[in-house]
């Protein structure tokens, strides 16, 4: 299974289809402008697609709220589509997967 192309559908299903290819280096943040009530809904449906415990996985540090900008964001907290695989690969996304 090519766990980059099932990503790819499902963001494609919970938000659209981006008119730039993604890859494990898209970020979700950056990227894919994902911030806000955006962000806690998309890893609701994450976690419950791919079945991925979130129990740990600290969401404020990676996606601020509603008219933040992008700098406010702390210097190398991006979280990427890899993160994403290497989560669905461990059933749990939290900072010992995201920083394997």
């Amino acid at each position: 299974m090519n766990i980059l192309l099932v990503l790819e559908s499902f963001i494609e299903k919970v938000r659209w289809k981006y008119e730039f290819p993604l890859t494990k280096e898209t970020r979700l943040y950056e990227d894919l402008g994902l911030y806000g009530d955006d962000a806690v809904e998309f890893f609701e449906e994450f976690g419950a697609e791919f079945n991925v415990v979130l129990a740990n996985f600290n969401i404020a540090k990676y996606f601020k709220g509603e008219g933040w900008s992008l700098k406010e964001i702390e210097k190398g907290r991006s979280l990427t589509l890899y993160d994403l695989e290497k989560a669905i690969k461990a059933g749990r996304l939290d900072e010992d997967i995201i920083n394997s």
